[in-house]
């Protein structure tokens, strides 16, 4: 199980380092339209209305972080060698999970 801990763990790293990117992405969108639509700045919350504009809830970037969280605490628990089955295995008995046992 080490092996398949540690690839986990590799996973969920990977997954918060995509989320770091999407948030930058998601920083740069402002400056990026601002040179083709020049009054966007001249909105009173230019975040929300780009959001709009690219289709996506203005509270993804909030979502994303959060995520990036979740991500990073769950690889950190998984790092803590001998601690880390016993962890997931604590984990999989809170929510009832059959792979629990």
């Amino acid at each position: 199980m080490p092996d398949s801990l540690s690839a986990l763990r590799a996973s969920l790293e990977e997954g918060a380092r995509r989320a770091d990117a999407l948030l930058e992405n998601l920083q740069t969108l402002p400056d990026a339209f601002a040179a083709v639509m020049p009054t966007i700045g001249e909105d009173p919350d230019p975040a929300v209305t780009l959001a709009h504009l690219c289709g996506y809830d203005p509270r993804l970037p909030a979502a994303v972080r959060e995520l990036r969280e979740r991500l990073t605490g769950v690889a950190a628990a998984l790092s803590n060698g001998a601690g880390a089955e016993a962890w997931l295995r604590r984990q999989l008995e809170q929510r009832g999970h059959p792979e629990a046992d």
